[in-house]
């Protein structure tokens, strides 16, 4: 990882997507992401080159890495809300602007998109009645500028008028964003701004509620008449409440006389619909670029000498021959594509793909010698007809001898080849081809070098050396004795005790742990694992290592006597709060998922209000294991004096028990 060849790149990818040139922005953001792929930024702006470009998918993915990177980048969900809008995922584009508003309630490019999407959506529903809603419904939002009390004696009155018009939020009124006057069929729009319903309205909208029998039996819960009152703080909420309360899906349908499903099979009709939109614009631009390529092509035969005109001739024969071949080489006929670039070679000898393709053929065929011919031909070419091109064609030519020699598992001429192609011209294909090639190389070179005899004679002297105290040079023998017999979990724990004496915790750890994971029933490395819990004060994890190596044998004097000491150390610090301690401790996953247990939470509330309920409490195994781990990291502490008391210190809070 290097963030200053990610910043480097990011920096030539915000230039060129400036100057509107997202292809190369993309492959720059590319570039910065590969150096450093925790950058969210990245994904951010890559994010927003497919959006331009009108890859969708590519920019929704790229959108959902940013805000799972970071959470709480507002401008991520900006991103992700335009893409997944330009989809036709209108609700998840409105959940997406939703989330980055919670965020960042200003934010130009959210409310900006919001307000897109709640307009769509209310078109949508719209088109659905015919351009109208039945029975003239009102363009403000359902609920919103309630008067003082609800129709039937509801208390209360519901602050504020609700903005932005019908569920989806269209604007209906006369104010900023509203759609003046009202819809045909029957949608006026609302007073005042926003199209915010007046007292009549909002009047007519409840007891149009309370008088249906499908939503008039809900006002009896208090909960029901809460949540409707949310609305009026914010109306878009009422399409969450439709997907997680089937009881306002039924609010809606008798306001707006269409359900969830007439809604869903609107939605499939508009996709459909803008999927054969874009499919006729994509079709336009084809033709629109084909004409264009063609007017250049004429041109630039106007502008030819004979003799180029001459070349431009038989270079278009060669190609038909060239096209011949590739239907032959797809359809695996490779004595046929042969002869058709051949032919094109014969026709017209001065482009290089002929040579390379034909080059192709051969490295099909396993005549590999030939491959890597034609690939220098094609080179040799190259330098004789230099051109705008050139470059990206000799890099071609270096891959194709790349891959020639991968296939013939000579990956030193394959990295060097590889090497020289990204020298001519970048190329993401050829970078991961390479990073195989080296992946591949050192695995060979690993397994070449295995040899289990010259690994028990470093061994040997790795333990003379550690008996003696000198543990750096016993660590180096180690470490050779570990690349000639990589599968020996001895030395992975003997490797952990050398970095224990010489005070690298985390390097022992690893080691062991490895020891483990080869040998599971590995007592001794159970007890060295004990032991290094041990000293960095992870008192919960020692006893669970000592216990594991116990438990395989109970006679097992390091893991009795570890233990043993491991209790005293718990004991011995009763009293005080190591706040170091318990703060590392509580960012151990294991603890966290203890801290969070409902019944803890409950046992140590008992052990305030009712120290009775929270002793039966202990009796549960579970339940008492938990706590034991608490307190043996640090978590929890027990102290005693004269008139026994019990100190919990839970999240920095003392709770003093007496039991």
């Amino acid at each position: 990882m290097s963030k200053e060849a990610a910043q480097a790149a990011k920096a030539q990818g915000n230039k060129y997507f400036v100057e509107k040139n997202y292809d190369m922005a993309i492959k720059f953001f590319t570039e910065a992401i590969e150096h450093d792929p925790s950058d969210h930024i990245f994904f951010s702006n890559r994010s927003a080159c497919y959006n331009n470009l009108q890859k969708y998918e590519e920019a929704v993915a790229d959108a959902n890495e940013c805000v799972k990177l970071n959470p709480s980048f507002a401008k991520g969900y900006a991103r992700l809300g335009m893409a997944l809008f330009q989809k036709g995922e209108k609700f998840e584009a409105y959940e997406a602007y939703e989330k980055g508003m919670k965020l960042d309630p200003s934010n130009p490019q959210l409310v900006q998109g919001m307000n897109q999407v709640q307009t769509a959506i209310q078109a949508e529903i719209a088109a659905m009645q015919g351009g109208g809603m039945p029975g003239g419904m009102p363009g403000g939002m359902p609920f919103g500028g309630m008067p003082g009390g609800m129709p039937g004696g509801m208390p209360g009155g519901m602050p504020g008028g609700m903005p932005g018009g019908m569920p989806g939020g269209m604007p209906g009124g006369a104010g900023p964003g509203g759609m003046p006057g009202g819809m045909p069929g029957g949608m006026p729009g609302g007073a005042g701004p926003g199209g915010m319903p007046d007292a009549n309205q909002a009047q007519q909208l409840m007891a149009k509620l309370m008088n249906d029998p499908r939503t008039s039996k809900y006002f009896g819960d208090p909960d029901f008449v809460q949540k409707l009152q949310g609305l009026a703080g914010n109306p878009m909420q009422l399409m969450t409440l439709m997907q997680t309360d089937p009881r306002f899906a039924e609010v809606f349908q008798v306001l707006t006389g269409m359900s969830m499903a007439d809604m869903h099979e609107a939605g499939e009709k508009a996709k459909a619909g803008k999927e054969q939109a874009d499919l006729k614009r994509k079709e336009e631009q084809a033709k629109r670029e084909e004409e264009l390529r063609r007017k250049e092509e004429e041109q630039k035969l106007q502008k030819m000498t004979p003799e180029e005109k001459a070349d431009f001739d038989l270079l278009t024969k060669a190609n038909e021959e060239k096209a011949k071949g590739n239907t032959a080489y797809k359809n695996k006929n490779f004595q046929d594509a042969k002869a058709f670039y051949q032919n094109a070679i014969d026709i017209f000898p001065k482009e290089p793909i002929f040579y390379l393709n034909l080059a192709a053929v051969f490295l099909e065929l396993k005549e590999f010698d030939t491959c890597l011919e034609k690939c220098d031909e094609a080179l040799k070419v190259c330098n004789e007809n230099k051109g705008e091109d050139t470059f990206s064609k000799m890099a071609k030519a270096y891959a194709r001898k790349g891959n020639c020699y991968m296939v013939q598992k000579k990956y030193d001429d394959a990295i060097e080849m590889y090497n020289k192609s990204l020298l001519e011209f970048k190329d993401e294909k050829v970078k991961l081809s390479m990073k195989e090639a080296q992946k591949i190389k050192k695995k060979e070179e690993e397994l070449a070098y295995i040899n289990p005899e010259i690994s028990e004679e470093h061994k040997g002297k790795a333990n003379t050396l550690y008996r003696e105290g000198n543990y750096p040079a016993a660590l180096k023998e180690y470490d050779e004795a570990i690349k000639r017999n990589p599968s020996n979990p001895i030395l992975f724990n003997n490797r952990g005790l050398c970095y224990s004496k010489l005070m690298e915790f985390n390097e022992a750890l690893k080691d062991v742990e490895k020891a483990i994971d080869m040998d599971p029933k590995f007592v001794k490395a159970w007890a060295k694992k004990g032991n290094i819990h041990m000293v960095r004060k992870e008192y919960h994890k020692a006893l669970e290592a000592y216990d594991k190596g116990l438990k395989l044998d109970p006679d097992h004097e390091e893991c009795k006597q570890g233990k043993a000491k491991t209790f005293a150390a718990i004991n011995m610090g009763a009293g005080d709060h190591d706040q170091e301690r318990a703060a590392k401790a509580m960012s151990d996953p294991e603890i966290q998922v203890i801290l969070k247990d409902p019944r803890i939470h409950q046992v140590l509330k008992d052990f305030q209000e009712n120290p009775k309920a929270a002793q039966q409490a202990l009796s549960d195994p579970d339940i008492a294991q938990s706590i034991q781990k608490l307190i043996a990291a640090g978590v929890l502490k027990t102290g005693q004096n004269n008139i026994y008391k019990t100190i919990l210190i839970f999240y920095g809070i003392i709770f003093v028990f007496v039991i």
